[in-house]
């Protein structure tokens, strides 16, 4: 249900604005939220490894685990980012 009136939602917002072409698009503000890891990227000491002539390199698969990570909102209009927002502590914009 809530994908079917998002994409009601715009679909009437391309016919108001013309499909983008209206001047007025300039003044919409949108708003996403994204978590930011954080890594402890390993040293080139603790990365080497001894490889004997004539074999291939292991392959490493597996990432490190982030050390942390941040929530921040990002607000955007059609031209450029408006503002990007640090959030509180695992808590989104619509959290009360």
């Amino acid at each position: 249900m809530r994908l079917e009136a998002r994409v009601e939602w715009c679909k009437f917002m391309l016919k108001k604005f013309k499909g983008g072409e209206s001047k007025r698009v300039y003044d919409i503000l949108t708003c996403d939220e994204t978590w930011i890891y954080q890594h402890d990227p390993e040293t080139k000491r603790r990365s080497s490894i001894c490889v004997c002539p004539g074999e291939d390199p292991p392959v490493k698969v597996r990432r490190a685990r982030s050390v942390g990570k941040k929530i921040v909102a990002a607000f955007f209009c059609k031209t450029s980012p408006v503002a990007i927002i640090p959030l509180e502590d695992r808590r989104t914009v619509n959290a009360d």
